[in-house]
């Protein structure tokens, strides 16, 4: 419970101080050209720190989310959930294995999330 009030606080400050608004505008055309509103890309930049991250997308009663088709839901999740290893998982094979092995890692995944979600998309728009 603790983490996720500090998760809200951090999130309720980035609200506040304009961050999300500049992270949705600077991410806004990859999202977009997923077919998801530009609102979800604080979600999924967050999510890469943190994989609750995503929860700033329940603001608003979960109007957003709401308002998602079942397909961007579950392009919203994917991504948020495969474009990067825990961070912790991450840091521990740095200290492991070196840093570029880690940095290897982070690459193929990050490669690997963005080829399927495309594929994904790809799907999506062929059908009827």
């Amino acid at each position: 419970m603790p983490v996720f009030l500090g998760i809200c606080l951090v999130a309720a400050v980035l609200e506040y101080g304009q961050v999300l608004r500049w992270m949705r505008d600077l991410c806004g055309p990859l999202v977009s050209w997923c077919q998801l509103p530009e609102a979800v890309a604080p979600g999924i930049l967050l999510s890469v720190l943190r994989k609750d991250g995503l929860l700033v997308l329940h603001g608003a009663d979960g109007a957003l989310v709401a308002a998602l088709t079942a397909a961007q839901v579950l392009t919203v999740v994917w991504l948020a959930s495969t474009l990067t290893p825990c961070l912790v998982t991450a840091w521990m094979v740095r200290k492991e294995l070196g840093t570029p092995h880690a940095l290897k890692l982070l690459g193929r995944q990050f490669t690997t999330s963005l080829v399927t979600t495309a594929l994904f998309v790809t799907a999506l728009r062929l059908l009827p």
